[in-house]
């Protein structure tokens, strides 16, 4: 996992709860030959990415789920969308923590401010 795609994940997460793991599917582009997806497959990408998330988000391992990973191209798209769609949960996903990036503004907005209060008194 490269730092962007960590990142990113780290965003959703702290968006959407831990709860997302839970809900996460993760579609691997541009394996739409069987050369592609036979060396995918020979290679153990999938399993390799799965545990790179548990070595990266530690707390996954408690999840007791390994997130799914579908490689999918131009070429094999329809084969696959039935793949993707099983991996939806039966359960709706409902967010009771959602925060915007408004929300994280504003909160870093009064810490900032809170500090520089503290820096105004100590001048």
């Amino acid at each position: 996992l490269d730092e962007s795609v960590q990142l990113m994940l780290t965003e959703y997460e702290k968006l959407f709860g831990v709860e997302f793991w839970k809900h996460l599917t993760i579609v691997v582009p541009c394996i739409d030959n069987e050369d592609n997806l036979q060396d995918f497959e020979e290679d153990k990408h999938a399993e390799s990415l799965q545990q790179s998330l548990k070595v990266k988000f530690e707390h996954l391992k408690a999840l007791n789920r390994d997130i799914p990973v579908i490689p999918m191209g131009r070429k094999n798209y329809t084969e696959q969308i039935p793949k993707v769609m099983e991996t939806i949960p039966k359960q709706k996903f409902t967010c009771d923590s959602l925060k915007g990036p408004y929300e994280f503004l504003k909160e870093n907005q009064a810490e900032l401010r809170e500090k520089l209060q503290v820096l105004q008194r100590d001048l």
